[in-house]
């Protein structure tokens, strides 16, 4: 592995960073965006990545490339920042999904994130869609793109990073806690096709 490049996401690395957030959290991308089409929550994800104003738009991402290969990614959100995506998300789902599949996707997202994954705090700098390609784990690359978040913040003026983590992938718990994140609580699943979720932070 040569030297590793950090740099915003482009419109035109939607295809490959697409499947690298969709492994962020499979379970809950099926739950909330299927349409029970084959490829479609992957498709949806690939078409927002490449627009603005919405949530899993470039706009919020930063890629990890090693020799010119896009091998990891990371978003970022303030509570701001995210708020203003909120509307123009909602369309396009019901744009690519289609009326009734949107309509039913939209409803069963923001359940998610009032039980589950709740919208970032305002003093909070939080990461999310962290995903980083197999042949390429275990390398640090999660804990460089983290630090990057870290100064990002601090650019920022805000002291505090959160996220929420799977409690099925212990690995990238044990990571965060590595990186000084704490446990806040634990929010429970009320569906059998979620996970539970646990919201940690850590001050910079």
């Amino acid at each position: 592995m040569t030297d590793l490049n950090i740099r915003p996401a482009r419109p035109e690395d939607a295809k490959e960073v697409a499947p690298l957030i969709f492994s962020s959290g499979p379970r809950a991308f099926e739950f909330i965006f299927s349409n029970e089409e084959k490829g479609a929550c992957l498709g949806f994800l690939e078409d927002c990545f490449a627009r603005k104003s919405v949530m899993f738009s470039y706009e919020h991402h930063y890629v990890v490339e090693d020799e010119n290969q896009v091998v990891a990614i990371i978003g970022a959100f303030t509570k701001s920042s995210m708020g203003k995506t909120q509307l123009s998300t909602g369309i396009q789902i019901i744009r690519y999904l289609g009326m009734f599949a949107g309509i039913k996707s939209l409803l069963r997202g923001l359940k998610f994130e009032r039980k589950i994954v709740k919208p970032p705090l305002t003093d909070c700098y939080y990461i999310c869609h962290v995903g980083v390609r197999p042949d390429r784990q275990g390398l640090g690359i999660g804990e460089k793109m983290v630090a990057f978040i870290e100064g990002l913040a601090r650019e920022k003026g805000v002291n505090k990073l959160s996220l929420d983590v799977s409690v099925i992938n212990p690995r990238a718990q044990k990571l965060y806690e590595r990186l000084g994140f704490s446990v806040v609580e634990t929010n429970k699943s009320y569906n059998d096709l979620l996970d539970d979720h646990r919201y940690m932070e850590s001050m910079l």
